[in-house]
């Protein structure tokens, strides 16, 4: 026989205390009890917090609270909003605090949002603010839970940016390949700084085609990297090595490369050459061997020769 751990109205059945055990049983299992329930509570709470709630992205950072309310309440009754994401001037200082003082990083001109409706109906209606553009700055609006999640086959991937981009200036770069649904900047968690890449979700996959074409175009002075999106969300560099070996194996390139090594060919025996030093031609190298076996023959002669009238005398 058994009884369970209860915690408000939820029985934790997993986790069975026998009734005649003794008190170091019972301690041993309390914080076994305890992690789960904090676990539950834990879970619980985050999908309070998702649930019927918005992602809004790339609002100025000069927006108040007062502001997400009056431009997301027309959509219905709001139970709470918060601001978050703030790029702060001083790492020491908290992000909240330094929300309520405004003191914000000097390259930074967005902070996001989270809104909380009363219902899914008001929350879905609001998706309608998504690419709108609010203060000069196009609002990224998603479902919370689907912040950070897109369609690898309509996206594209935009490396080498510069450090301080913002989502705008990705915008104006890509508006015109087709209509854009949102872009994503990668950002330090701490700093808020960005780390030099990002994603620029489109419509269709027909956009995608023409935006690959940019590829090398220069944003805010450097120009960047722009290929495709794995499933996983990943880059996909393998595609232009792919189309390189394309490129490379097809007969017509095999017949310019055989063109160009003829035209190479006599180029490199040149150089070749050039840097062997000056050769002694063959003939003159045997002439040379056989004058020292020459001379040699004859000094040995001449001192036979000596020898003999030595003995004479």
């Amino acid at each position: 026989t058994c009884w369970y751990y209860k915690f408000g109205t939820v029985v934790l059945s997993e986790v069975p205390i026998v009734l005649y055990c003794s008190d170091e049983v019972h301690t041993k299992l309390k914080p076994q009890v305890d992690s789960i329930s904090n676990d539950f509570q834990k879970h619980s709470t985050q999908e309070d917090n998702v649930q019927n709630t918005i992602f809004v992205g790339n609002l100025p950072n000069k927006t108040t609270l007062k502001d997400v309310k009056k431009l997301f309440g027309i959509f219905g009754p709001i139970l709470n909003a918060r601001l978050r994401g703030a790029v702060r001037k001083e790492l020491k200082t908290p992000k909240k605090l330094a929300i309520i003082k405004r003191e914000f990083h000097e390259d930074s001109n967005h902070i996001n949002a989270y809104v909380k409706f009363k219902s899914f109906e008001s929350c879905k209606s609001a998706l309608i603010m998504n690419g709108e553009l609010y203060e000069k700055h196009h609002l990224r609006v998603t479902l919370a839970e689907d912040e950070g999640k897109s369609d690898p086959k309509k996206s594209i991937f935009v490396g080498n940016l510069v450090f301080k981009i913002h989502d705008d200036d990705l915008w104006q770069a890509f508006e015109d390949c087709g209509p854009i649904d949102r872009i994503r900047i990668i950002r330090d968690q701490k700093t808020g700084i960005g780390k030099g890449f990002g994603y620029v979700n489109f419509k269709s996959t027909d956009a995608v085609e023409l935006a690959l074409k940019l590829d090398g175009i220069p944003i805010l002075g450097r120009n960047v990297r722009v290929s495709r999106v794995t499933n996983d969300g990943r880059a996909n560099p393998s595609v232009k090595k792919k189309k390189l070996k394309k490129i490379f194996s097809s007969d017509e390139t095999k017949q310019k490369g055989k063109k160009v090594e003829k035209q190479i060919k006599p180029f490199r025996t040149k150089v070749k050459h050039e840097f062997q030093g000056q050769k002694t031609k063959p003939s003159i190298q045997k002439k040379a061997k056989k004058k020292k076996r020459f001379d040699k023959k004859k000094m040995v002669i001449k001192q036979i020769a000596e020898q003999m009238m030595s003995k004479r005398k």
